[in-house]
């Protein structure tokens, strides 16, 4: 398929799996930080949130449980 003929192209879960792990490797010095209680709440929020949607956890899903981890330790 053309991505230039389909204006909804996406990309497949692999590549957004990628994506991600990428991403995270960027942010790990600031997953390492600690967060405010505010934060990891609403972070534990989100992914419930997300979780509902999605049963299939991600490379974010799984930092953010590390990050409110963290967080609930403070």
């Amino acid at each position: 398929m053309n991505a230039t003929s389909n204006k909804r192209a996406r990309l497949s879960r692999d590549i957004q799996a990628k994506i991600g792990e990428k991403l995270a490797l960027l942010y790990v010095p600031v997953l390492r930080q600690d967060i405010p209680k505010h934060l990891s709440e609403l972070s534990r929020r989100l992914e419930a949130a997300g979780k509902s949607r999605e049963s299939r956890s991600s490379a974010l899903s799984k930092m953010l449980e590390a990050v409110r981890r963290r967080g609930s330790r403070s």
